[in-house]
């Protein structure tokens, strides 16, 4: 990498996509992030009563629309083109969401895909000031130590991003010069009214779209603080190997029940992300205004406010 190589680079202001969830409007950055997968699997739930079902039941739902999720984002995204936008904007229109949410049924879609992994050492934070500013920042170096490489004496890791491309000639992620690779980064945040009512994010390998979904199923739908949206136990769905690894924290109940439909379970102690959240109360249902916020028990983090 030369300096000429770092001139050509620029920072993108980009607007954000969104799907409307219980009222709310779910942001989630464009391509080259995979901010779709989050984005499918909460419009796919949109259409279902999740607090009227039972736990098996529901978490067979949400695993299976974040599997149509992650189908789509490794099929689909990549370097940003036209055609590709055009592609996402009509997978999270009503029509597309409602066409994805019929290939739901009560058994497990058993979906393999050799390139839908990610790595590992995300960091994640969110925060509002006096001001009213709120910033959902998120950054990856992707694997121990990134690249292995420093950027001379600054101290500095460059990242390992190159290893998320696809080596399949013609696919939207295919390797090729100048262009960026699907990445997991996803920073959350949640409007209501036209204004941010959430922040939250969740890291860890490809942890990141499904512990957000799960997160704001917990809170707006099971009516969880964000504390306890971000200890509850999680589920992660497993492309490469199509297994679901459940949080131990489950009854085994629910694994039997989830056997039965049809899905296969993974290592229940594998990592299930980090996450974070911070909710703003306006004054509605005479709470606030006011912060409150969740710091996952899963790693170090903490909340501050002062």
């Amino acid at each position: 990498m030369t300096l000429a190589d770092l001139a050509k680079q620029k920072a993108a202001w980009v607007e954000p996509l969104s799907v409307g969830y219980r009222g709310r409007d779910v942001l989630g950055l464009p391509p080259n992030s995979q901010s779709v997968v989050a984005l499918i699997a909460l419009g796919i739930l949109e259409g279902y009563d999740l607090a009227g079902m039972g736990d098996a039941d529901r978490l067979h739902h949400e695993i299976e629309a974040v599997r149509l999720g992650f189908e789509f984002a490794i099929n689909e995204v990549g370097e940003p083109t036209e055609p590709m936008m055009q592609r996402i904007r009509r997978a999270i229109s009503k029509e597309g969401l409602a066409a994805s949410r019929q290939r739901i049924t009560d058994r497990a879609t058993a979906v393999v895909h050799p390139q839908g992994g990610n790595t590992a050492d995300t960091t994640y934070i969110c925060t509002i000031d006096p001001e009213g500013n709120a910033v959902s920042l998120m950054s990856s170096i992707c694997g121990a130590f990134g690249s292995g490489l420093l950027a001379g004496e600054t101290g500095v890791i460059l990242n390992n991003r190159a290893s998320q491309f696809s080596t399949r000639r013609g696919h939207p992620n295919a390797l090729a010069a100048g262009h960026r690779p699907r990445h997991t980064i996803l920073p959350g945040m949640v409007l209501r009214d036209g204004v941010p009512e959430f922040l939250l994010g969740c890291i860890g390998l490809n942890n990141h779209p499904q512990g957000q979904v799960q997160t704001l199923v917990n809170v707006l739908d099971l009516g969880m603080n964000p504390q306890q949206a971000c200890d509850a136990a999680r589920f992660r769905v497993v492309m490469t190997t199509d297994e679901v690894e459940l949080d131990p924290a489950f009854p085994e109940q629910i694994g039997a029940e989830l056997v039965a439909r049809g899905h296969r379970l993974g290592d229940p102690f594998a990592f299930k992300g980090a996450a974070q959240m911070v909710r703003i109360h306006r004054g509605e249902a005479g709470i606030g205004p006011c912060l409150e916020s969740g710091v996952d028990h899963r790693l170090d983090g903490v909340a501050l406010g002062w």
